[in-house]
């Protein structure tokens, strides 16, 4: 193996990590919440819109929610966004939490619990114990939060 493959593998492996954006990278490996259930009915006073509750686990409890992307269609890029109210950003502890009147447009509630997919991101922490310290990661961590 020569040189020039070796510094083009680097490059390429890093060009790799660029495109993907290490927050991609993070959560696919180390996600910030799972085990998401939710339950959807559709709103009474709005038809096109589904009111949802429901139920996650968080496993990061160093990392505070900033925005999800809820979108219609499938993650393999057929998408378009689509508008959700979630009330504020809550800030959460590590273990399992419920969600509730959380409002996504898209309805029936049977369209949206089948034909949409949300992401969910955070500014993550990392802690140092015993020495006082934390440092915040430049990047949002980008995880899975339904389908």
């Amino acid at each position: 193996m020569n040189k020039s493959f070796g510094f083009w593998s680097l490059i390429l492996a890093f060009g790799w990590i660029a495109l993907l954006g290490p927050g991609v990278i993070e959560g696919r490996f180390f996600p910030v919440v799972k085990n998401v259930e939710i339950n959807a009915v559709q709103d009474e006073f709005s038809p096109e819109w589904t009111e949802i509750s429901g139920s996650f686990d968080k496993i990061r409890g160093e990392c505070n929610p900033r925005f999800i992307e809820w979108r219609k269609g499938t993650r393999d890029g057929n998408d378009t966004a689509i508008e959700y109210i979630w009330g504020r950003p809550e800030v959460r502890l590590a273990g399992q939490h419920v969600f509730e009147k959380w409002r996504v447009h898209a309805a029936p509630p049977e369209a949206m619990l089948n034909e949409t997919f949300a992401d969910i991101l955070h500014r993550c922490y990392i802690v140092i114990p015993g020495v006082n310290l934390t440092f915040r990661l430049p990047w949002l961590t980008r995880s899975k939060f339904w389908n």
